[in-house]
């Protein structure tokens, strides 16, 4: 194989290297930008959910209180935004894997809905004394089951960010391994030219100048199957032409 041959395969293996690096560098970060994205989208999702299941959830106590104050067999029907908070806990479900605790909210917001219902289809009860007794500290419990669900969302996000965090990490190292191997071959590259060709050179250089000023035999010896040696027996027998001359 000629020098140029061995030269041209060299930074073809590197070109190579660096194009592949490149492609799996891209297509990790390219994931890694997909996934952080779909986990911003999820949290936002459960954080706009959780609001509203609050904002139903103050509409539905709001409208309790109101119909308290003013009486009337319409004072403990349910509210029609109980639908809506229905959806919204079952969505809310939907988007993790890890349910217990949407599960602890929706049998949370049955009970509360329950006891709404039951005071609702009661005609003798002390509806203040229910409210403060019963149903407050069911529209807390509910409450509190709504506030884990925000904190839940929040720590999914953060853990999930944190394994992409470390999945960055893995998503460079084909890039800097391959740069510390292209820095091997470069250095392989660099031995291989000096060792097959400068030296060759420069020793033939110097016997050859030797051999005119001083007369002594040029004698150079190389392993190399190529041009360098090609060069080298050119001289040789260029050498043993004038020698020929000479004797003449």
């Amino acid at each position: 194989m000629g020098i140029r041959q061995k030269i041209m395969l060299g930074f073809a293996a590197l070109g190579f290297l660096l194009l592949m690096s490149g492609v799996i560098s891209y297509s990790e970060l390219n994931l890694f930008t997909r996934l952080n994205t779909t986990i911003v989208e999820q949290n936002n999702d459960a954080i706009d959910l959780t609001v509203e299941i609050l904002d139903l959830l103050e509409e539905q106590n709001k409208h309790l209180v109101w119909s308290l104050l003013h009486g009337g067999d319409e004072a403990l029907e349910l509210s029609r935004n109980k639908q809506e908070m229905d959806e919204a806990f079952l969505k809310f479900r939907r988007m993790y894997d890890d349910v217990s605790v949407a599960d602890s909210a929706i049998v949370a917001k049955d009970n509360y809905f329950r006891l709404i219902q039951n005071a609702a289809d009661s005609s003798h009860i002390d509806r203040g004394r229910w409210y403060l007794d019963e149903c407050q500290p069911a529209h807390q419990e509910l409450l509190r089951n709504v506030q884990n669900l925000i904190q839940f969302s929040n720590a999914y996000a953060e853990e999930e960010s944190y394994m992409l965090e470390n999945n960055v990490y893995w998503a460079i190292m084909p890039a800097v391994i391959a740069l510390g191997v292209a820095v091997l071959i470069l250095l392989m590259l660099f031995y291989m030219i000096d060792l097959y060709f400068i030296r060759p050179v420069v020793k033939m250089s110097r016997a050859l100048d030797n051999y005119l000023k001083l007369k002594i035999p040029f004698k150079v010896t190389t392993e190399a199957r190529d041009e360098v040696a090609d060069l080298k027996e050119g001289i040789d027998e260029l050498i043993d032409t004038i020698k020929a001359n000479k004797s003449k």
